[in-house]
């Protein structure tokens, strides 16, 4: 039984570690009616002391590449709690991550370009067991992708669809400005193998030099 068929609100938790952001959001949370704020954090790693003191219905969560793998902490954490619903925040292209994400175990995407107002949507939708994504991705989701690949397979999206989660996050890290020294650091394994991810990237999308690969990358980021 969800929050609204008890009749009581939704209790949400925030992760961004933006503060600027995340008192926007807070402000909004407080001041609706169907929504009961209960926690504000910066870290994932605040993430199971958070949950182990206030009971959460949904975690509303910055998509945040400077803090590892964001696609494995969502597995981990889907199955880790079950009863949490898990709604990511992006200023990434939807059709980069957005199916990625629901796949990994979160029940919804909204981008931040979009208004405040947009989430509080989301969070009805995502409490309730139903998908909050816009109805291009819910249409990808519900139909066979590799047929709309085939039929729109040159957009950046489609491109890198055949990139594997670890690569995609690489990819991601070399758009936003890192080197193979912060990725590394970042993803937590050696400049040599951030090196060997490069060049499957490269393989796979038919890029011949490094250049080639940056310039992609910050394409893909900001599409």
């Amino acid at each position: 039984m969800s929050p609204q068929e008890k009749g009581s609100t939704i209790t949400v938790a925030l992760l961004d570690r933006h503060l600027m952001f995340r008192q926007g959001l807070e402000c909004l949370l407080k001041n609706a009616e169907e929504t009961t704020l209960v926690g504000s954090i910066e870290s994932p790693d605040d993430v199971p002391r958070c949950f182990g003191r206030v009971d959460v219905d949904v975690l509303v969560f910055e998509l945040d590449f400077q803090a590892g793998d964001p696609l494995r902490l969502i597995w981990d954490w889907s199955r880790a709690y079950p009863k949490v619903a898990f709604l990511a925040l992006s200023a990434v292209e939807e059709r980069l991550y957005a199916e990625r994400v629901v796949r990994a175990g979160a029940k919804g995407f909204v981008s931040k370009c979009e208004p405040f107002e947009k989430v509080l949507p989301a969070l009805a939708k995502v409490v309730e067991g139903k998908l909050a994504v816009s109805p291009e991705i819910e249409a990808l989701l519900l139909s066979n992708y590799s047929r709309l690949r085939k039929e729109n397979g040159n957009s950046i999206a489609d491109k890198v669809d055949i990139l594997s989660d670890r690569e995609l996050l690489v990819l991601t890290l070399i758009g936003q400005g890192m080197g193979n020294a912060a990725i590394a650091k970042t993803m937590g394994v050696s400049p040599k193998t951030v090196g060997a991810f490069k060049e499957r990237i490269k393989e796979k999308l038919a890029i011949y030099n490094s250049y080639q690969l940056t310039q992609f990358a910050a394409q893909a980021v900001t599409a």
